[in-house]
């Protein structure tokens, strides 16, 4: 399934944890995922940004204490 990403390139992609993508799954925040017994599949066009929005992803944490 090229058009899709697992869980663990999500978290890579996005910056977040693999367990904070699950919930996001699990919660159906993100249209067009499947699950398909234990594996979720996100479309590779979903963007983190409409998805986490107010939320301060760890990357972005150590982005900006490095600006202090």
């Amino acid at each position: 399934m090229s058009g899709y990403m697992t869980v663990r390139e999500t978290e890579k992609l996005w910056g977040i944890s693999e367990r904070q993508v699950r919930k996001l799954c699990k919660a159906n925040r993100m249209e067009g995922i499947i699950h398909l017994t234990r594996v979720w599949l996100i479309p590779r066009d979903t963007e983190s940004q409409r998805i986490c929005v107010g939320k301060i992803t760890r990357r972005q944490e150590n982005d900006r204490n490095l600006l202090y």
